[in-house]
């Protein structure tokens, strides 16, 4: 997917949000009347998929008939879908049909929470993203063709609309959270249905060999955005992680923590490991020893150990000490480049940069 809305963050998530779905918010705030859900007469086959095809096929695809209608409303259409990707997964039959049958629900004022946790799923498989994008991207697409069908509704059909909600107000309530730099995702999932464990391994698996690719990279969100996942895993929407999963990410989680002088928080995830059957983790504590200070302790955990993670971290301690030339010196010693991943080698040449321009 090109740069584009998890980069971006809050600003594009509020962009997003063009003025036929900010205009939900009014709508979709009235709690009443949810019994004359029964008395209106649904869209028919046609105008949900005239609806869908406009956010989901560019102008010069569309039928002619349809093509009109896309100039009278593309100032309406929300900036989401301008995402060729986006379009792309939209155009998948059972996509379709998920975004039909919900838009229906949505206009009835009835939950479609199974539709969208199912296409979630298929969204994050399909554009590698998190499942609080997937969801956020199916419920404006449920609103812009519910939207779109209400407004060819006739007055008596718009009039019970009117006194209806669509899911208590699940939009707008999306729309803050975002527009709050998206505080707490694990709420936007907390009553969703456990996630089987082969999807939960396709969301994590892709998060976790990210970070260990960017972690030599200044990122100050990462610890944050693994915490949260974990915390999914651990009593959430994600229980059903496989135990390596579930081991990998509990590490990495406490890895960046540590990374980030947040020791505290790691321990506890580096217990969370233990529970879940991971066997050696003296690295891990290592590593926790390290950001409280306790270099010699940290030491006694990495010794006689020369794997390319133990002896960078024997390094970082013997560095820490006050030390760095007989750090740099003992990995020169220990292990070859060829041994070494990408991250070990970005670390090794900033230590080395840095001791030359102290020297």
């Amino acid at each position: 997917m090109p740069i584009g809305w998890r980069a971006i963050g809050v600003t594009a998530a509020k962009a997003a949000l063009k003025p036929a779905i900010a205009g939900l918010k009014t709508q979709l705030a009235r709690r009443e009347a949810l019994e004359a859900a029964g008395q209106i007469s649904m869209a028919s086959e046609p105008e949900i998929n005239e609806a869908i095809k406009l956010i989901s096929e560019d102008e010069t695809s569309l039928p002619r008939f349809v093509a009109a209608r896309a100039k009278k409303l593309l100032s309406d259409i929300p900036d989401v879908f301008a995402d060729r990707e986006v379009r792309l997964w939209l155009q998948r039959d059972d996509v379709r049909q998920l975004v039909a049958s919900s838009a229906r629900a949505a206009i009835a004022a009835q939950s479609y929470e199974n539709e969208r946790r199912i296409a979630a799923m298929s969204f994050a498989e399909a554009l590698e993203e998190d499942l609080w994008w997937g969801e956020f991207v199916f419920d404006v697409a449920v609103a812009f063709v519910a939207l779109s069908v209400k407004g060819r509704m006739n007055a008596g059909q718009r009039a019970v609309l009117d006194n209806l909600t669509f899911q208590n107000a699940q939009i707008s309530e999306r729309q803050e959270r975002l527009g709050d730099q998206i505080t707490d995702v694990a709420e936007l999932v907390s009553n969703i249905v456990v996630q089987p464990a082969d999807a939960v391994r396709a969301l994590i698996e892709p998060v976790i060999e990210r970070d260990d690719r960017l972690r030599s990279m200044i990122d100050p969100s990462r610890p944050d955005r693994l915490l949260r996942l974990a915390k999914r895993v651990e009593s959430g929407d994600l229980r059903a992680a496989e135990q390596d999963v579930r081991i990998k990410l509990y590490r990495t989680t406490a890895a960046a923590l540590c990374r980030e002088k947040r020791p505290d928080e790691a321990e506890h995830w580096i217990e969370a490991a233990r529970s879940a059957g991971a066997n050696d983790l003296d690295p891990d504590i290592a590593r926790l020893e390290i950001a409280q200070g306790n270099f010699d302790r940290a030491l006694e955990f990495l010794r006689d150990r020369r794997d390319c993670l133990s002896v960078m971290l024997t390094a970082e301690a013997i560095n820490k000490r006050g030390h760095p030339s007989a750090g740099l010196e003992y990995i020169r010693k220990t292990i070859s480049p060829t041994s070494m991943t990408g991250w070990a080698l970005a670390t090794y040449a900033s230590w080395l940069m840095e001791e030359r321009r102290v020297g």
